[in-house]
């Protein structure tokens, strides 16, 4: 949740005239967070532990088209 907080959390909260700069952190966005989350799910073999990868491996299909696996 730290992270979340920072992805909003604004560096310049003022332009150099004083007016709102209304901009989100340039450096940590959510998107970059989710991004980091799914690429760390993939690399855990996520898949494997919560997904339906164990069933999808079993389909007679699946077994004979490697690139599928």
């Amino acid at each position: 949740m730290a992270l979340m907080w920072a992805a909003e959390w604004p560096l310049a909260q003022h332009l150099s005239d004083g007016t709102p700069s209304m901009s989100a952190n340039p450096f940590m966005d959510s998107h970059l967070v989710y991004a980091l989350a799914l690429i760390t799910l993939a690399t855990l073999h996520a898949d494997r532990t919560w997904g339906l990868a164990h069933l999808w491996q079993r389909l007679p299909l699946i077994r004979t088209t490697p690139w599928l696996h």
